[in-house]
């Protein structure tokens, strides 16, 4: 009871001054804490900075009564003024009761507070009252951190211990735990909280509600809300690649992600050189783009808030690889299982009579084109049964080691070697004589020829037949 009647003393000392243009007030609490059938007494130092005036002192609201009050101040002239207020629709706890004074010469308004604490009639005790200061922010962005600033200020001499405050709204929660210690006429009790929040950064474009509750031994002393909007947000999507590496083929998976809270387009892209592009195919298919002189894959990426997608590029050499080893296997193949010897069989008419063919000359060339040697070689042609072959003396040429005559087939000619070296090449040449005049043409058989390989096997290879054909000019 001791420590309350020396609040109430403070109480009576205590003064607010409130300046106006025209007007100072200065604000002397005479009663500010009652019952709720009580009145509430204030005493108002008028003082008159302008001309001299009429000012109308009045309340507006339902909550409270008060009788309006009309008083003359001249100019400088300071006055008091006993102002009486009454609840009527209110309950207990404290309360600011807006009051107006009106100048009747210019019109202007000055706005007071009258800080009214409505008590439990019952054990006439104090209700914590807390005055609040919430600083924060009008606007948001989402993924940034803001804080939020609430100065509390205890009203009463109350001992407040382990309040509860509540900082809450769709998005986030915090509850803090602070004790405030008794206001006193030489101590004002206050404490400030200091939150730090974060909107999730896909979170619409939007308006939303904060609400600040403070409990104090469970029961809700304190609720305010403050309203603030979440403004559009679209940082660069994000971008992460992975890479799988396998034999002679690279696999890379690139991920998007749109971070902001609206849709986005954005274009990505990847430079990559002619060679590999030849060997490279893309999910989804990329655009190409040239820009100084460099070769890029360009995707075009639209988002929604939060969405996500991924483009890969696959470069395989594994195709081209595997047709340039079934090509050089067919090479080496072909070098391995190819006839060693080749034979060509060419001729040409070196004698007319009549104005038809009578002689021909003949030229077989025979070539080894590996660099084994070949044993037992047998070189076999026909002469065709229209002719016959014409025996002479082979300076420099091989002459036939058989000469084979058949009245239907013709005259088979065998040429015989031992050996025969590797990348060798010889020209076997022979006459032909014609025992009819030929007119036209005349049709050569294919050269045989039978061979044994370095390893043992008999081996068999032949030209191509030969046609020749003469035009009247070279009859």
């Amino acid at each position: 009871m001791r420590k309350l009647t020396l609040y109430v003393l403070f109480i009576l000392l205590l003064t607010t001054i409130v300046s106006a243009s025209s007007i100072d007030v200065n604000v002397k609490p005479v009663k500010d804490a009652i019952s709720a059938n009580e009145e509430a007494v204030f005493k108002l130092e008028l003082t008159n900075n302008a001309m001299n005036d009429e000012f109308k002192i009045y309340y507006n609201g339902i909550e409270w009564y008060m009788a309006p009050i009309n008083v003359e101040v001249k100019n400088y002239e300071t006055k008091t003024v006993t102002v009486k207020v009454k609840p009527l629709y209110v309950n207990l706890g404290q309360y600011a009761v807006p009051i107006k004074i009106k100048s009747k010469l210019s019109g202007d308004i000055t706005d007071l507070d009258l800080i009214i604490n409505v008590k439990d009639e019952s054990n006439n005790v104090y209700l914590p009252t807390i005055a609040v200061k919430i600083d924060y922010p009008e606007t948001v962005i989402p993924d940034q951190t803001f804080d939020v600033k609430l100065n509390l200020i205890n009203k009463n001499p109350l001992d407040l211990k382990d309040m509860k405050v509540l900082v809450e709204s769709e998005f986030f929660s915090q509850e803090n735990i602070i004790s405030l210690s008794p206001t006193t006429a030489g101590n004002i009790s206050e404490k400030e909280i200091f939150n730090q929040f974060t909107i999730p950064a896909t979170t619409p474009p939007q308006k939303f509600n904060v609400f600040f509750t403070i409990y104090v031994n469970g029961t809700e002393v304190y609720k305010n809300s403050k309203t603030s909007t979440i403004l559009e947000y679209l940082p660069k999507f994000k971008v992460t690649d992975s890479v799988e590496n396998s034999l002679f083929k690279t696999k890379t998976i690139f991920n998007a992600l749109n971070p902001g809270n609206i849709r986005g387009t954005e274009t990505h892209k990847v430079q990559i050189s002619l060679l590999r592009q030849l060997f490279t195919t893309q999910v989804p298919e990329a655009s190409l783009l040239k820009e100084d002189g460099k070769r890029y894959l360009l995707w075009e990426i639209s988002l929604e808030p939060g969405e996500e997608t991924e483009y890969i590029i696959v470069t395989n050499f594994r195709p081209f690889l595997l047709l340039l080893l079934i090509i050089t296997l067919i090479v080496v193949f072909y070098f391995i299982l190819r006839n060693p010897l080749v034979i060509k069989k060419t001729a040409k008419v070196i004698q007319y009579e009549e104005g038809g063919i009578s002689m021909l000359k003949v030229m077989i060339i025979i070539k080894n084109i590996s660099e084994k040697k070949i044993n037992k070689l047998s070189i076999k042609d026909s002469v065709p049964h229209l002719a016959e072959y014409v025996r002479e003396d082979h300076l420099g040429s091989l002459a036939p080691a058989k000469i084979i005559r058949n009245d239907k087939k013709g005259t088979s000619l065998v040429w015989e070697l031992e050996e025969f070296d590797g990348f060798e090449e010889r020209i076997i040449s022979y006459k032909m004589k014609t025992h009819l005049k030929v007119l036209g043409g005349i049709s050569l058989n294919s050269v045989t020829g039978r061979f044994k390989t370095s390893n043992g096997k008999n081996r068999e290879t032949k030209s191509a037949p030969l046609r020749l054909v003469f035009s009247k000019n070279q009859q």
